[in-house]
């Protein structure tokens, strides 16, 4: 299989899925395609143990099959890991999937609200570029590394684009951004970025702002 898929759990599943649990397919299982995981025993006794399980990805990746987003609100985190790494193995193994790796990434939940919000903005911007040129190509963004980037989309080639132009879609952008309050949200000495990509994805403009 050549993308992952994800299982939303736990104090997410709210805000992401309406508190719905997804089952997809996973390849590799005793050879047999098409084979369906349910982890929801596994996210019962991680639950019960104390863990708040905010997401699991499966499917052929570098670092591992599995991957668990779990708070980062354990005692101990070696402790954790290893615990939520067995049971998992154990599940995988129930399953038919015996040589499954599993990684545990935690994570900080108010750090995840923060950077939501940065999300909530983009299909205002979205709409208003779509409104202003034929030119502009779609949104996205990047928040993981930091710093938090919007990257703005566009038709032009890096040898024909109107600078002016590509200048005021970064200016809407960010007065979007500035009149939801997001900057507010930084600590001191963060940034956030404003980047335009050309047809080819080359970098045709970019800006970096802070608080």
């Amino acid at each position: 299989m050549k993308k992952r898929n994800w299982v939303i759990f736990g104090v997410l599943a709210v805000a992401l899925l309406g508190g719905s649990i997804f089952y997809t397919e996973i390849l590799g299982a005793k050879g047999e395609k098409g084979k369906q995981l349910d982890f929801s025993d596994a996210s019962e006794q991680l639950s019960k143990k104390g863990y708040k399980i905010l997401a699991i990805s499966y499917g052929p990746a570098v670092e591992a099959d599995v991957k668990v987003e779990v708070s980062d609100a354990v005692s101990d985190k070696t402790d954790a890991e290893e615990e939520i790494t067995k049971i998992m193995k154990n599940e995988l193994e129930e399953q038919g999937y015996i040589d499954g790796t599993v990684k545990v990434e935690f994570k900080n939940l108010e750090k995840m609200k923060k950077e939501q919000q940065w999300f909530s903005v983009v299909p205002e911007i979205d709409k208003q570029l779509k409104r202003v040129s034929d030119h502009y190509d779609g949104i996205a963004i990047d928040v993981n590394p930091k710093p938090i980037v919007y990257i703005l989309k566009t038709t032009y080639a890096d040898e024909n684009f109107n600078k002016k132009e590509l200048k005021q879609w970064i200016k809407t952008g960010n007065e979007i951004i500035t009149a939801n309050n997001l900057p507010s949200t930084l600590e001191e000495g963060e940034v956030y970025g404003i980047v335009i990509r050309g047809a080819d994805k080359e970098v045709l403009l970019s800006e970096i702002f802070g608080k």
